[in-house]
């Protein structure tokens, strides 16, 4: 089985040796860049994605920004010689995750209230049948 980041860099020494057949032919300089896009499920794997591959490859994590149309990019950027290296991947807006965290807390009191509540059931329908009273 091939591993992707291993065939990845075969090809980009590929790419690097037939740049080196250019020299000497009195060509301009250009403007190279790399950008890159992990392809990954699930905020903070995203996340995890962009500064793995930001620390390796500009020395630095990435940084969670709000676009001009409104959604957020987990991104970095940075320069390796003539080289534009970037890289992002889309995450939730701030307001929707804290949203979301409030559903799941609101979630798992109400299944606590739920238990509590079946529990007080348990014991009262208990004592209704041990004949002690039972008063509402």
């Amino acid at each position: 089985m091939s591993d992707f980041y291993a065939d990845l860099a075969t090809e980009l020494h590929a790419i690097a040796d037939d740049l080196a057949g250019l020299a000497g032919r009195d060509l301009p300089e250009l403007y190279l860049s790399i950008h890159m896009q992990p392809r990954v499920q699930g905020d903070e794997a995203r996340i995890a994605a962009v500064d793995a591959l930001a620390v390796a490859l500009v020395g630095a994590p990435g940084q969670t920004v709000q676009l001009s149309g409104g959604s957020y990019h987990h991104r970095f950027n940075g320069r390796r010689g003539p080289v534009s290296i970037d890289g992002l991947q889309q995450v939730t807006p701030p307001e929707q995750q804290a949203l979301q965290e409030e559903i799941e807390r609101a979630r798992a009191e109400l299944e606590r209230l739920r238990a509590q509540l079946d529990t007080a059931r348990t014991t009262s329908t208990a004592a209704d049948d041990d004949g002690s009273e039972v008063t509402p």
